[in-house]
């Protein structure tokens, strides 16, 4: 084969390896971000006691069950609203490994970025957690204390107990009692 054949079989197969790559990495990627916009378009808006119906109506969120759940299509995500707390989490799809580190690095420049005035507070007890962040601006017991919590069960280990599985990924604003 001449050189200039070699060359063109060279850069034809790296550009397919190149864009399937891509493809396998970018949607763990997009699937992160899509679950924290979920959360910055909904529940930020909720941690301020603005209305939320009309952001859920027009999100493209599909009603699942009977309480106030949805589920996104974009990030195989679940919202949860109650009266005091807006949640996300990975029931429906489990975040991959990679997926986990990649969400948990976007809450944690989430939380500094978009709300310094909380603190990480330390707990005790979680060592059963995969992970357990809890981010709040009171004291525990203050009626005026909201925070933000990421946290995620320890996985369990054998094949069998996957059907049990409940090391789903949550991430949780309560807004204050008053």
């Amino acid at each position: 084969m001449n050189f200039r054949l070699k060359l063109g079989l060279i850069i034809a197969v790296g550009l397919i390896l190149g864009l399937a790559a891509r493809s396998y990495l970018a949607p763990q990627q997009e699937r992160t971000a899509a679950a924290i916009n979920l959360f910055q378009d909904i529940c930020v808006p909720f941690s301020k006691r603005e209305e939320t119906e009309r952001r859920i109506r027009k999100s493209g969120l599909v009603p699942v069950g009977l309480d106030q759940n949805w589920a996104d299509p974009e990030s195989k995500f679940v919202l949860e609203i109650g009266a005091l707390h807006c949640a996300i989490s990975d029931t429906l799809l489990r975040l991959t490994k990679v997926e986990q580190d990649r969400f948990e690095t976007l809450v944690v420049e989430l939380v500094e970025h978009d709300f310094p005035m909380l603190g990480l507070v330390e707990s005790y007890g979680t060592e059963d957690w995969d992970v357990f962040q809890h981010w709040s601006q009171y004291d525990e017991g203050d009626d005026r204390n909201w925070g933000i919590l990421l946290s995620r069960n320890s996985s369990e280990e054998g094949p069998e107990d996957r059907l049990f599985d409940r090391s789903h990924t949550v991430l949780r604003i309560s807004i204050a009692k008053q």
